[in-house]
């Protein structure tokens, strides 16, 4: 078990926060509704290849997710997030959560904007 915990922490050091990618194919995400109230929601879908997202922050030690931003907000927001919840009152946005095996297997590094 050792042996598992430390490859996932070694891994989680080459994903860091404000790299870009692309996604190469249509990836699987979570994502997370953010609310102006104490709640939070969220759901799965599919990122379109050849959208772009930034890492939000540095992964903490043992995760095997990231969370990121897509560049293309609004349109992610609107494939994603059902419209009742985008219409709420108190809907604030939303980010994905991507797993670093998509990332490094169906993504490509595009730091360049």
């Amino acid at each position: 078990m050792g042996n598992v915990r430390q490859h996932l922490m070694a891994a989680a050091h080459d994903i860091r926060k404000g790299q870009r990618y692309q996604a190469l194919q249509p990836i699987p995400v979570r994502f997370l509704t953010h609310w102006s109230a104490p709640f939070t929601d969220g759901g799965t879908g599919t990122l379109p290849a050849g959208e772009a997202f930034v890492i939000s922050f540095d992964p903490p030690t043992g995760a095997t997710a990231a969370s990121c931003d897509a560049e293309h907000s609004k349109e992610v927001e609107q494939l994603l997030v059902p419209e009742v919840d985008r219409r709420a009152p108190k809907y604030n946005g939303c980010s994905l959560v991507i797993d670093f095996n998509t990332i490094r297997t169906k993504c490509q590094r595009s730091d360049a904007v």
